[in-house]
């Protein structure tokens, strides 16, 4: 049900950019104006960025297997363990 009062949030956007030989680059803007980047790889590894609002460096990386961001994704949307 839609509440004038209390707007819903607009859904974020994550842009996606091919790269040659590597993958796909996935970017996501945070409420604050961080940014996560995640590289999936065509072997499927994916590496986590995180980087300050304003900031081409990250402040964090990770890298994660398939399966670990696969259980990465099911904590984050509540289906996790």
């Amino acid at each position: 049900m839609h509440d004038p009062a209390h707007p819903q949030p607009a859904p974020p956007e994550v842009t996606r950019r091919e790269l040659p030989g590597l993958g796909r680059r996935y970017d996501l803007e945070t409420a604050d104006g961080s940014h996560v980047v995640a590289v999936v790889h065509h072997s499927r590894r994916c590496d986590v960025y995180v980087m300050a609002p304003g900031s081409d460096e990250p402040d964090a990386a990770v890298t994660l297997t398939p399966d670990q961001a696969r259980m990465l994704a099911a904590i984050l949307t509540g289906a996790g363990p």
